[in-house]
């Protein structure tokens, strides 16, 4: 049992000592003052209220007994959310002794707490240091209402305690008080730290003390802390608590109040309390904060009876306390997960019988060593199978007919009927190397197109080498994957097959601690052929004729990829039917939108860090396998992000200048003079609009529309009659052209293969470096690529409509070989095309030429007269270069320079400039500034004479 669950029950039992004190028990019990309290004074009378030792004692009590079922509640509450990740029975240790179990009639089975669901708490002499009793009887709690997610938790419920729940004394259980309980209570917390526990007027609470019973009624319990939602926390926490208790006394006759708004308060770590005021039909009590005498005042004139030692602050913590020990912050992050304890070591989803297929370890308790089916939505389990040995893998064919088992020290794979579970064959790996010795099977995958054709994965036992063979109709294939004599490496530890069948994917671990992956060609003989280097990663998910692995989407056929999908993760699971996919890295899970590969939700799965094996999509349900259980998810619970957009908001600089800011994630921007319009490119960390080009009208100030790409746009390059925007990545060796008249995908394509070569990998496209979009051929763009972003094998290419122009031109080629920085591509506004890159001292042009053919050079070579080592952006218009370099700007031409200062903009803390445009028709010079707050200035120059022409009139922050 866990530290905090301990504290729990600890504040629990604390919250009763007065309980044993009337009933002449208690001594030895924490700060009661061992049980025997101050005699109060004689009875005095006072109108029709007589307060005696007994009676002020009882009113005493019943305060207590008040907080100790508001501890009771938030006790309850707290075993909601801890139990929320569980399943079945929950049995927890008590301090110095005792239970608590928790059980869960999952009303709705599915699989963690909802509305309809009841817990039951039992309570088996619980015993806590603080004071010297037991507990013992049985709260349940009835859930009309609960609610976890990032923004709320909250739990509606009803308590009841069947019979009573009995606090005893340790030393003499003779000596007891009985409790009884029933009532509707809400527990509710807010992002901002509000809590609140209420009980309703009509519902009642009784305590029975030697035989007399007192009721008391319509209580709650309120917290505010002022503390952010997001950010860490302070160690002084600022909090503010309200107490109301009413307390319908059959012993007095009549009512007693308890009330005061600010009865604690905590700022700056500093501890200070109002008087909680008790006052009945003709009487008062009072009762301060801290470690205190309980008193009362029978007379009202402010002289009170001591009765006891209570550490006040211990009630405070019970109601302080974080559910299940989890800072709020925390809290929000969580999900509801079920828990199913099975000690798996595979999985598959049976789709055709809705059933979680498992293959258990030895180590499992229930069903060891067997093939075991869950049921998740009628919450049952099966076992199957049972083997004599461990099995290590189970896969299932396409059309569910056959399902086939490996093991983990044993040379053998079995197949078996998918209806009938009957086994049909056993068939036994030739390692063809008598030297090999004992093996096992790593893994298993059947071929989507040849039920009785399956691959395996075979591990020389304490060698750490994998090979992979094929078996078809129980037939063993010559043809198979080997490792080199004393391997260093495996072949595949997990295995997975393309759509068409031809392929066997396979990720490996390469010593000492990397990752690595092989693509095997199948044909009738087997495994008969290796290409290395794929970029997949540690698992493989195929759908709707699409490979996903590592975070990134993948043609099925031709492996090239489509898009990526944030971080990725190591473990994923893709749903095609409602367009999701979910990845697991570590103790995170992130949820994507499939198509627009979107950001929808982030979780914090709250489990041991690297503790999930696998992920398998069940239905509804995400099920994640780790080492001693199943991880149980409701998908359709997923709470998600809500969509942000690029909204406007008009600001003032520290000197006064106005300008507008678009509060949006933007890595490019760029200006059409003509149309008057901004494209700015809205990276994938924006929910709902990430993914995308925004397309912002300067004259109205607003976002028009978002025009949406298949993943995280870098570049953005603009044709020279406005009529193309293209779109490059900055995962995805992909070009996007959008019509700007339509604003939809107007083409795309690929940046093509490069040449096979030794050592490189013939499926990987080529990087994108630079490119440039011709003024006068809306349709001509020029790329720089490259083998990898760090290879000096770089090539300029030009594409037309599409089509990829044969003549490429290799950057070695040109007259000064630069290694780095690499060149770019530029065009003049006249359709001239350069090269520019520096040596070191000053820009230098390279004049390239363009034919129908593709991209050559004229070998003619000129130096921009300007102090340029490297300029971030660049624009040609005639005989005159504008550089944007640092926080200055030049425009040069083969005499003259002119500088344009950032220092003149309304913009603060302008880093570099990200984007250039010489407006081919006037003057005029646009410079999109990137500040240090990640943020956009657009700005207009006159080109002439260098002075800030258009910032009041377009003064934008992206």
């Amino acid at each position: 049992m866990s530290a905090n669950n301990r504290s729990c029950f600890q504040v629990l039992i604390a919250l009763l000592p007065l309980v044993l004190a009337s009933c002449g028990g208690g001594a030895g019990g924490g700060d009661t003052g061992g049980g025997n309290p101050v005699p109060p004074p004689p009875p005095t009378q006072y109108g029709s209220l007589t307060i005696d030792a007994n009676n002020a004692e009882i009113l005493a009590i019943s305060v207590a007994l008040a907080e100790a079922t508001l501890s009771i509640a938030q006790t309850l509450a707290n075993e909601v959310i801890v139990f929320s990740s569980s399943s079945g029975t929950a049995a927890r240790d008590c301090d110095f002794g005792g239970t608590a179990t928790v059980s869960h009639d999952d009303a709705d089975t599915s699989f963690s707490v909802s509305a309809g669901d009841t817990l039951t708490v039992e309570y088996d002499e619980c015993y806590g240091e603080l004071v010297d009793g037991e507990m013992t009887g049985t709260v349940e709690l009835g859930v009309t209402d609960y609610a976890v997610s990032e923004t709320q938790a909250s739990l509606a419920t009803s308590v009841d305690i069947i019979g009573t729940l009995r606090i005893s004394d340790r030393v003499d259980p003779g000596v007891f008080s009985d409790v009884t309980a029933g009532f509707d209570m809400t527990f509710s917390l807010d992002p901002s730290e509000n809590l609140a526990v209420t009980a309703g007027a009509a519902d009642t609470v009784s305590i029975l003390i030697d035989g007399t019973t007192e009721i008391f009624s319509e209580f709650d319990f309120s917290r505010q802390t002022d503390v952010p939602f997001a950010g860490a926390q302070s160690n002084a926490v600022d909090m503010e608590i309200d107490f109301q208790l009413i307390l319908d006394s059959g012993l007095f006759g009549g009512s007693v109040t308890c009330q005061t708004d600010t009865f604690f308060t905590l700022v700056g770590g500093n501890v200070s309390g109002a008087n909680v005021l008790c006052r009945g039909a003709n009487a008062t009590g009072v009762r301060t904060s801290g470690q205190d005498l309980i008193s009362l005042d029978p007379e009202g004139d402010g002289t009170f009876s001591p009765l006891g030692t209570f550490d006040w602050n211990l009630v405070i913590d019970g109601f302080l306390r974080e559910p299940s020990g989890l800072n709020l912050d925390d809290l929000f992050g969580q999900i509801a997960t079920s828990t199913i304890p099975l000690a798996a070591t595979d999985l598959f989803y049976d789709e055709l019988r809705d059933r979680l297929v498992v293959t258990t370890s030895g180590a499992d308790a229930s069903s060891p060593n067997a093939l075991v089916a869950v049921s998740l939505s009628q919450n049952t389990r099966t076992t199957l199978v049972a083997f004599s040995a461990e099995p290590s893998s189970v896969a299932l064919s396409a059309d569910g007919a056959l399902i086939y088992v490996g093991f983990s020290d044993r040379d053998e794979i079995r197949k078996y009927d998918g209806a009938t579970l009957q086994l049909l064959s056993t068939v036994n790996i030739d390692s063809d190397d008598p030297a090999s010795g004992q093996y096992g099977v790593l893994d298993l995958a059947v071929s989507p197109v040849a039920p009785n054709t399956v691959a395996a994965t075979f591990n020389y036992l304490g060698t750490g080498v994998d090979d992979v063979t094929l078996f078809v109709d129980d037939v063993q294939l010559p043809g198979r994957f080997r490792n080199a004599p004393g391997g260093n490496s495996s072949a595949g530890e997990r295995l997975f097959y393309s759509a068409d069948g031809s392929r066997i994917h396979s990720y490996y671990q390469p010593p000492p601690q990397n990752t690595g992956a092989r693509d095997m060609v199948v044909d009738a003989t087997g495994v008969v052929e290796v290409v290395n280097g794929s970029r997949f990663g540690t698992d493989l998910e195929l759908a709707g004729g699409s490979l996903y692995s590592n975070g990134a989407e993948y043609d099925a056929d031709t492996y090239v990829m489509l898009g990526t999908y944030g971080e990725g993760g190591r473990h994923i699971a893709v749903d095609p039917v409602n367009r999701r996919l979910y990845a697991e890295s570590f103790d995170r899970l992130d949820v994507y939108e499939l198509d627009r590969r979107l950001a929808l939700a982030t979780y914090d799965l709250g489990l041991a860090f690297d503790s999930v094996r696998a992920l398998e999509l069940a239905g509804n349900f995400l099920v994640m396998l780790r080492d001693d259980d199943l991880r149980v998810l409701d998908t359709t619970t997923i709470e998600l992000a809500p969509a942000e957009g690029c909204e406007a908001t008009a600001l003032l600089t520290s000197e006064g200048d106005g300008f507008t800011q678009f509060a949006c994630d933007v890595i490019d921007a760029i200006y059409d003079p003509v149309a008057e319009r901004i494209y700015a490119a809205v990276t994938e960390n924006v929910p709902g609009n990430g993914n995308s080009v925004a397309v912002i009208d300067t004259a109205t100030e607003a976002v028009e529309t978002y025009i949406p790409v298949p993943s995280n746009p870098k570049r953005l390059m603009l044709s020279g009659d406005g009529s193309r925007l293209y779109v490059a990545f900055a995962e995805v060796e992909l070009l996007v052209a959008i019509d700007t008249a339509t604003r939809a995908t107007d083409a795309s394509w690929q940046l093509g293969v490069i040449t096979p070569r030794t050592g490189y990998n013939e499926l990987d496209p080529r990087k994108l470096l630079q490119f440039a979009a011709s003024p006068l051929e809306p349709d001509t763009i020029v790329a720089l690529t490259a083998e990898a972003i760090n290879s000096l094998e770089r090539e300029f290419v030009a594409f037309r409509d599409g089509t990829r122009l044969t003549d490429e031109l290799p950057a070695s080629a040109l007259t000064f070989n630069a290694s780095y920085p690499y060149p770019r591509p530029v065009f003049d506004d006249a359709g001239g095309l350069y090269a520019l890159y520096t040596d070191g001292i000053a820009p230098l042009f390279e004049t390239l030429t363009l034919s129908p053919t593709g991209v050559g050079t004229s070998g003619s070579v000129f130096e921009a007269a300007a102090a340029v080592w490297w300029p971030f952006e660049v624009s040609v218009k005639g005989a005159e270069v504008y550089f944007a370099e640092g926080d200055v700007a030049n425009v040069v031409n083969q005499t003259v320079e002119r500088r344009f200062d950032y220092n003149d903009l309304p913009f603060t803390d302008v880093n570099a400039p990200t984007a250039v445009h010489a407006d081919a028709d006037t003057d005029d010079v646009w410079f999109l500034a990137q500040s240090d707050f990640d943020s956009t200035g657009l700005a207009r120059f006159n080109g002439l004479d260098g002075s800030l022409q258009g910032a009041d009139e377009f003064p934008f922050l992206i």
